[in-house]
């Protein structure tokens, strides 16, 4: 069921999927290592990062901590 969503998306012209370099790696993990009173994961401030850089506010995703970081998760109802 993911492989298939993931085929979809990257074929979706309306979405982009951004690999990360080592350079952004190391950022999140150093904006990981600086918010431990939070939980999100490495993908999370890897996600934050980028969406920071690209101005993006709205997330594709259900994770309540999007909204703790200043993002809007579309896949959420509240």
């Amino acid at each position: 069921m993911a492989v298939e969503a993931v085929k979809r998306l990257r074929n979706d012209r309306n979405v982009e999927i951004i690999p990360t370099t080592s350079q952004q790696f190391w950022e999140a993990v150093q904006y990981y290592d600086s918010r431990r009173d939070q939980r999100w994961s490495l993908v999370d401030c890897s996600s934050f990062l980028i969406m920071k850089e690209l101005k993006i506010q709205n997330a594709l995703a259900h994770d309540r901590d999007f909204w703790g970081a200043g993002f809007r998760p579309l896949l959420r109802d509240d």
